[in-house]
């Protein structure tokens, strides 16, 4: 350019943009760190999801264990040695057991719960004998003997966790056999 001589921008050319990239440098900045806040908080959140998930799945196979241990229990009462079941418990109830199997105690959810050990998670578990009636064909009453029933219970199993979760599994369960 020759002295004296003003400046005249080429075709397309601009003038006074000299702060204009920095300007698009900024707001692409903060784009992106609104997409990195984002996928931080969606990670937080999916990692307590799957954290819930997990204990709810604990709690929920704790509580399962508890209605498969009651099931012997149903069975035979008078023959009990498990070692997932504390014995000073089961023998404090060992009474209104033996009355929800001999079809006496209806629904009384507060006598016979037992603690059963599973995991770390403290499982108690409620047996409620509801009925009995006519067990159906095929089963043949003994000569002289007690009238053969088909005992209808109520098992409730539940599961509190160490985070105060608490899952309740029930299950409908029948036995054949007579009351004494």
């Amino acid at each position: 350019m020759k002295k004296g001589t003003s400046y005249k921008p080429a075709v397309g050319e601009l003038r006074g943009e000299d702060g204009f990239i920095l300007v698009i440098a900024l707001l692409s900045l903060l784009a992106l760190t609104a997409i990195g806040i984002l996928a931080i908080s969606t990670s937080t959140t999916e990692v307590m999801i799957a954290g819930n998930t997990r204990l709810r799945e604990v709690g929920l196979s704790s509580a399962d264990s508890g209605i498969e241990l009651s099931e012997p229990i149903l069975r035979n009462t008078d023959n009990l040695r498990f070692a997932d079941i504390p014995q000073t418990e089961l023998s404090a109830r060992m009474e209104a057991l033996q009355a929800e199997r001999n079809c006496v105690s209806q629904l009384d959810n507060d006598t016979e719960n037992f603690p059963v050990n599973v995991g770390n998670s403290a499982v108690s578990v409620d047996i409620d004998y509801v009925n009995a009636g006519d067990p159906g064909p095929g089963y043949a009453l003994e000569e002289g003997g007690p009238p053969i029933v088909k005992k209808n219970y109520i098992i409730n199993a539940t599961s509190s966790g160490a985070s105060g979760s608490e899952v309740t599994v029930g299950a409908v369960y029948f036995l054949v056999g007579w009351c004494d």
